[in-house]
């Protein structure tokens, strides 16, 4: 299911119909080749082994926010990223483009991260 979200009123639009159809001659694809669902669910499976319904799913249980900085996702241009441990490929959860950028700059070391709040309680 495709979901969106309503920057005006914040509710999640449900998209069902077309984009949900499937080919009845196979059940081979869940979104129909060519549209951008079937694109990024490809993209989720090809790089995170994850379909566009379990990122949707991590949607919901993040309350459409960044794990880390719990902003809201309409307050951003872009979709929520996918953050994912680089040596065993597992999903940790959707974070905003700052956050997940912010982890990559501390090489997702929790000594570097440690260090660096001791520096800024020390320094505010």
């Amino acid at each position: 299911m495709e979901l969106e979200l309503d920057k005006l009123t914040n509710n999640v639009i449900y998209y069902g119909c077309s984009y949900q159809k499937k080919f009845k001659s196979s059940r081979k694809y869940k979104y129909i080749p060519g549209t951008k669902e079937y694109v990024r669910n490809t993209y989720l499976l090809s790089v995170y082994k994850i379909s566009l319904e379990d990122y949707n799913n991590l949607l919901i249980e993040q309350n459409f926010s960044c794990v880390i900085c719990k902003e809201h996702m309409s307050k951003f241009k872009k979709n929520l990223s996918v953050d994912h441990d680089h040596k065993t490929g597992k999903v940790r959860g959707l974070l905003c483009e700052h956050c997940n950028h912010g982890l990559g700059k501390f090489k997702d070391d929790t000594n570097i991260l440690k260090e660096a709040i001791k520096y800024l309680e020390n320094n505010i």
